[in-house]
């Protein structure tokens, strides 16, 4: 850490800008004490908001791994447990519709 006088500084900001850019931190001394500082800003990587900050993060090797046959097959629906029993969904079945309303019983 290099201490440098006002005037100094004033002379050869440029320089000590470079020097800071590049890592090394300056003190600014006026009569021997110390009253600045100049060193690198510190580099921070965006930050997720809303939802996306709670969310976890998975390395690319995770996310991009090929599937394996039983994965494959577990998202096409034909997977069973120990028992056998598929996990399938049964197909949804439509209802027919009633085309005309109910006729009201007739009184006898």
């Amino acid at each position: 850490m290099a201490k440098i006088s006002v005037a100094e500084t004033k002379a050869r900001l440029s320089e000590l800008l470079d020097r800071a850019a590049a890592g090394e931190e300056i003190v600014v001394t006026r009569s021997g004490k110390p009253i600045a500082r100049i060193a690198p800003l510190a580099t921070r990587e965006p930050r997720p908001f809303g939802v996306a900050k709670h969310w976890p993060e998975f390395p690319d090797d995770v996310l991009l791994a090929p599937l394996d046959e039983e994965d494959l097959e577990a998202s096409d629906g034909a997977y069973t447990d120990d028992f056998g029993v598929s996990r399938r969904r049964p197909p949804a079945t439509s209802r027919p519709r009633r085309l005309a309303r109910r006729k009201k019983p007739s009184a006898r």
